[in-house]
């Protein structure tokens, strides 16, 4: 893999946001305000004289991969999902050196904001995540991995989200002594056991990877929207619903985190639906998703976030869960 390139946060990007939004999609621009940092994107509202739009200024060189975003709007708009439609979309380094991207501007605010409002109960928003991702998950590709305009990588589940996603993730945290090498060893044979009955029964389809109530938008006539789809791969749908139980757990009591599980789960399907495996088989799955999960976070906590704490809390939960798979 090609070691990506981070643009880091630098006040400039405040003001020319404006410019390079004006320049894009050919409107006049009266002002920019940064909504968040962005884990991949620095994310900008823009004030135009046609109205709002949201741009986004890309972090990481090589991700997204190229391509992605649109062949995922384009079946978005196939499959009649509400999505932001992408307005401009440019890796050129003209006005920032990873490029930048102007999608619509959903009025309505995010989904955790609306529950915090009040404006919907926790259980719905899992209502209507579950609804939501049903409806992404018609959407097919090929083969496992990166979505590659459809085609996805490797037509096999295992060999590719677990032996593949090991060796990507453990490298460097191996070559520093981190980790210990058996740590990897063992996640791998407890998910090679694991996951091989289902191997064949896994179907590639678009998954959002990241579905949590930030990443929605809950519009004043009551629609949920999916966004911010960065880190969309081709896995099985069960992906996405792990994604959600995954974080139950963190900064609360074991008790609590129990209960907010069981909210999830009977939400979540209430809006899913019924699905080809039962529930004793989707909580082996969804506890494998979880240690593949820990695997690709752990780099990600020590060389990019640099949160030890984070850090140390999924290296925790990867331990526990490795101990219950015994």
């Amino acid at each position: 893999m090609v070691k990506d390139k981070i643009f880091r946060y630098k006040k400039f990007i405040d003001a020319k946001i404006k410019t390079a939004a004006a320049g894009a999609i050919k409107v006049l621009v009266t002002d920019a305000q940064k909504i968040q940092m962005g884990e991949y994107n620095y994310v900008y509202k823009v004030l135009t004289s046609r109205g709002p739009v949201l741009a986004r200024v890309f972090r990481r060189k090589y991700w997204p991969e190229a391509g992605k975003l649109q062949w995922i709007e384009k079946q978005l708009r196939k499959q009649h999902i509400p999505h932001a439609k992408i307005l401009y979309y440019s890796r050129d380094s003209g006005y920032f050196p990873n490029g930048f991207m102007v999608t619509e501007f959903l009025e309505g605010g995010d989904g955790r904001t609306a529950v915090n409002a009040g404006r919907l109960s926790l259980a719905q928003a899992f209502v209507n995540i579950g609804r939501a991702l049903k409806k992404v998950h018609r959407i097919k590709v090929r083969k496992f991995g990166l979505v590659n305009y459809g085609q996805g990588e490797n037509s096999d589940f295992i060999s590719q989200r677990v032996i593949k996603n090991l060796q990507q993730h453990s490298k460097d945290l191996l070559r520093i002594k981190i980790m210990q090498p058996e740590i990897y060893k063992i996640a791998q044979e407890v998910l090679v056991r694991d996951l091989s009955p289902f191997n064949r029964r896994f179907k590639p389809v678009l998954v959002h990877r990241d579905p949590a109530r930030e990443n929605a938008i809950y519009t004043p006539d009551k629609k949920w929207v999916l966004v911010d789809w960065d880190n969309a791969i081709s896995s099985t749908w069960l992906e996405d619903y792990a994604d959600l139980t995954f974080w139950a757990d963190y900064k609360t009591s074991s008790a609590a985190a129990g209960r907010k599980k069981v909210l999830i789960e009977k939400n979540f399907f209430r809006g899913y639906g019924k699905t080809s495996f039962t529930k004793a088989e989707i909580k082996i799955i969804e506890r494998s998703l979880h240690i593949i999960k820990c695997v690709q976070m752990l780099p990600y906590y020590y060389f990019t976030q640099k949160n030890m704490d984070g850090f140390r809390y999924i290296k925790n939960k990867l331990n526990r869960l490795l101990t219950e798979n015994q």
